[in-house]
């Protein structure tokens, strides 16, 4: 085990985590009035991370979207394999993106573009951290058209599906 890794990591279907996720963020939803829009692969997509943790990082990128999103707007959510050994989840909103100067800053701890009652600017830090530790990579952009994008990449997992 490499220095600074989890220890809890296991094999993990992501849709699943995914659809807990969304019911546990169905009250925020329904108050919005949020249409969410998924994207699912017709074959399972496991990857390989602590199953607590990565919870925890999409519960968070789906908070942000939330937060940033107007009543009646939709939020999308995608599942690829951008790459052999890959699984992504990509979550878009139709908030107002990331101005660029803020870009490179938002992995920064206490980093915040919220009013100072509604964050404390370490999410998206703890939330990279996890990511790095579990052996993938959480990466935000601006979508071309409006919103942003967060995408969380995790190891896929190797073998059999009942080692779930």
């Amino acid at each position: 085990q490499a220095p600074g890794r989890v220890e809890f990591s296991r094999p993990l279907d992501v849709v699943q985590l995914i659809e807990e996720s969304l019911r546990f963020m169905l009250p925020a939803t329904s108050a919005k009035r949020l249409e969410i829009v998924t994207s699912f692969p017709d074959q399972p997509t496991i990857a390989h991370a602590d199953p607590q943790q990565s919870q925890q990082v999409i519960l968070n990128v789906l908070s942000n979207a939330i937060d940033v999103s107007d009543d009646d707007k939709t939020i999308w959510i995608s599942v690829e394999r951008p790459e052999p050994g890959a699984v992504a989840i990509r979550v878009r909103d139709q908030g107002p993106g990331i101005p660029p100067a803020e870009l490179t800053r938002i992995f920064e701890p206490f980093f915040t573009t919220k009013q100072s009652d509604r964050g404390t600017g370490l999410g998206l830090a703890i939330s990279l951290e996890i990511m790095r530790k579990n052996g993938g990579q959480l990466a935000a952009m601006n979508h071309p058209d409006g919103g942003a994008v967060f995408e969380m990449t995790f190891q896929s997992h190797v073998g059999p599906r009942s080692a779930i």
